[in-house]
């Protein structure tokens, strides 16, 4: 920052009120006040802005102080940005803990003294303003400060709308890389917001939890190439299948997780019939021919009970184990590689029948 260029802080409330407040005590005429109501309205002006020191509110629906926090540490251009959390919240350790693992520099609590959060801001604003001229007589990081614009700048002409930006950088850390879908991170995020809309709307909810019987028979016999194709696979035929409102995420290797509202053709009958004829018509066909085959647990969610997710994916966990137990199935002969035997016919002088294959198959078991 340039030593005459004019400080930004961003000060985040989803209360307008107190956005008011913090603007009317913080009002400099050396000093731009930029406000946000919401944790992803204040993300995406972090990506348009450079800003001397961020005031957090804590307590925001959506999305909290905490969580904006964590978020922006995943981003070069935010992760070092200084934050100080305004919270009205206990002031018991655990949670002033907290805020400091979330990357606060400090802590205001509600009331706030206008003396003391003034006195806070004036030593955030200083330490930029002598930066700026650290900035200006260093040749070096005059060159780094060029750089670091022209990347914002080529990031702002990539993105075309703050929505798309916004999404863009949640999807950094929510989805996964593999299959597209939401990966242990952004279930979390997203169910936790369902289960507190559910509950104040009343709305019943079912969450399934699925393992794949036989990926490792399949990355042990084909590769871990034709494993992830499966993986792949699998995360196609649900998000065909399942609603566009449904919550669907891959939390381990071969796990999965559907979370939705309840309907009439979400019952357990209904639910599982869905994944007979799923994994049915669906195979793989690229160096063998493998059925794909799930366990399940499925569990409904009552808005009237005090159940945590934690409680619901746990219960759904133990019912998809115990189903997996109940059976043992046979998966389709895989026919031997007929090259590597032709080659070892060519070295013994042995003659190989390929009519005789079904002698050396190799048949696997997989627990259900």
């Amino acid at each position: 920052m340039e030593p005459s260029q004019t400080p930004s802080i961003l000060i985040v409330d989803d209360r307008r009120e107190n956005l008011l407040a913090l603007e009317g005590w913080l009002e400099d005429p050396d000093l731009k006040i930029v406000k946000a109501t919401s944790g992803n309205e204040a993300l995406g002006l972090m990506l348009e802005e450079d800003f001397a020191l961020i005031l957090l509110d804590v307590q925001m629906p959506e999305m909290d102080g905490f969580e904006t926090a964590e978020l922006m540490r995943l981003n070069e251009k935010t992760k070092n940005l200084p934050i100080i959390f305004v919270t009205a919240i206990s002031k018991e350790r655990k949670h002033v803990f907290k805020g400091y693992q979330a990357g606060a520099v400090d802590y205001l609590f509600k009331p706030l003294d206008p003396d003391i959060l003034k006195a806070k801001v004036n030593v955030f604003i200083q330490l930029v303003r002598q930066k700026g001229i650290l900035e200006k007589t260093s040749e070096e990081l005059k060159r780094s400060s060029e750089a670091l614009r022209e990347a914002n700048e080529q990031l702002k002409r990539e993105i075309a709308s703050r929505k798309v930006a916004e999404e863009a950088f949640k999807n950094l850390s929510l989805k996964d890389d593999l299959t597209g879908l939401y990966n242990r991170r952004g279930f979390f995020t997203l169910a936790e917001q369902e289960l507190k809309s559910a509950r104040r709307k009343g709305t019943e909810l079912f969450l399934i939890f699925g393992d794949l019987d036989n990926i490792k028979e399949i990355n042990d016999t084909l590769g871990h190439k034709e494993g992830d194709h499966a993986l792949i696979e699998t995360s196609r035929m649900l998000k065909e299948n399942f609603r566009d409102s449904d919550i669907i995420a891959r939390v381990g290797g071969d796990e999965f997780v559907i979370l939705g509202i309840k309907s009439l053709e979400t019952s357990t009958n209904h639910l599982i019939n869905r994944f007979e004829k799923i994994l049915h018509h669906h195979h793989l066909h690229r160096k063998g021919h493998y059925p794909l085959s799930m366990s399940l647990g499925i569990v409904f969610f009552n808005p009237q009970d005090p159940c945590s997710l934690d409680i619901l994916l746990a219960q759904a966990d133990k019912r998809m184990y115990e189903n997996k137990q109940k059976k043992r199935r046979a998966l389709p002969i895989i026919r031997p590689n007929l090259e590597k035997f032709r080659d070892e016919e060519s070295r013994s002088g042995k003659k190989y029948d390929e009519n005789q294959n079904e002698s050396l198959a190799i048949r696997i078991f997989a627990q259900d």
